[in-house]
């Protein structure tokens, strides 16, 4: 079984050495290390997190206990601080990555911002607590959460953070299994419904990666549901700016057909790139991985807080410039904001 998501796919365009480190290292200590290091986190994507746990869990309290809960923004508050004080604690057990890494929830992750001491600030530390506030201020006051309520519980899918132990996918020519993350789906009579609620900034680059994705998790819906495309509808919720109404559309089905071509040409790439071992004593093939396929792709912007930096030489020699992190006070709104949210 060949293997394919949205965020495997993004990350080699972002840093094929990355995706080396993430998904194809295996049986080394470097492996080992790379497994360790892949717990770290940006800020941005912890509090987009935060955003998505609260969400998740207030969704959950009203489906099995019938229970509105409030207060959503200090809920996310306390969520954010809390990762925020916790990961240098976390980050101080797991220096050595020779040593398994420590234990810890895994809704409170360690920052990569910590581990490699790079100072944020603390208007942009506050300014990620203020977003992660406002979204969830938004969700609870605005008119989706309100329709999703009027909706029924009886309309609504699983909850992939509080029901299911696995990643939900569905599978293309029986031999490629395509991970769906979706946040939220309902079935209303003929048509299904994909919701992604989003707590970036909403961005001409931002808008393109949301259709991209909730065009992946659409083929998933179809596939889930047994329903043609046409009846599925996707929409992306901007919880960080405006009042978002209820507005999903219908996912293009030149779009849905581009997305399978595309997804069945990387896995064939990927299968190009590996190195094929027969066992000459049982015959069977096996496959070996080339570091050199993948190259990395250094910038700034993107070593500064990649988790696999101690890994890389690449990446260490594009960071060097910024000798003392913590004392030069980069600005993170240049280095940091091109990270993935």
């Amino acid at each position: 079984m060949k293997y394919w998501s949205y965020s495997r796919s993004r990350l080699f365009k972002y840093c094929p050495r990355a995706y080396y480190y993430r998904y194809l290292l295996r049986n080394s200590d470097e492996a080992h290390r790379a497994r360790v290091l892949g717990n770290l986190t940006t800020l941005q994507m912890a509090a987009g997190g935060a955003v998505d746990f609260v969400i998740s869990r207030t969704l959950a309290a009203w489906r099995d206990k019938g229970e509105l809960k409030t207060d959503l923004d200090e809920v996310g508050e306390r969520l954010i601080r809390r990762i925020i004080a916790e990961s240098p604690h976390t980050v101080d057990a797991m220096r050595n990555c020779d040593q398994d890494a420590p234990k810890y929830d895994r809704h409170l992750p360690p920052l990569a911002s910590d581990f490699y001491n790079i100072d944020l600030g603390a208007e942009f530390t506050e300014r990620m607590v203020t977003r992660v506030m406002q979204c969830l201020h938004t969700f609870e006051q605005g008119e989706i959460w309100e329709r999703l309520r009027g909706f029924g519980c009886s309309t609504w899918g699983p909850l992939v953070q509080v029901d299911l132990e696995r990643m939900p996918f569905f599978t293309l020519n029986r031999c490629i299994r395509v991970s769906a993350a979706y946040d939220f789906a309902l079935k209303l009579d003929s048509t299904v419904h994909i919701v992604d609620w989003k707590a970036g900034l909403h961005s001409e680059r931002a808008l393109r990666d949301a259709s991209d994705q909730l065009t992946v998790y659409g083929l998933w819906a179809a596939a889930e549901y047994r329903v043609p495309i046409e009846t599925v509808r996707t929409q992306a919720v901007w919880l960080s700016e405006g009042a978002p109404i209820w507005n999903p559309q219908p996912l293009n089905p030149d779009l849905a057909s581009e997305t399978v071509d595309r997804i069945q040409q990387e896995v064939a790439e990927e299968q190009t790139r590996l190195i094929p071992v027969r066992n000459p004593d049982s015959n069977v093939v096996s496959y070996e991985v080339d570091p050199s396929a993948y190259p990395p792709n250094p910038s700034t912007s993107r070593c500064l807080e990649c988790p696999f930096r101690k890994l890389c030489p690449a990446g260490q020699v594009e960071c060097a410039h910024v000798s003392t992190p913590r004392a030069s006070r980069t600005t993170p709104d240049k280095l940091l904001t091109q990270s993935s949210r």
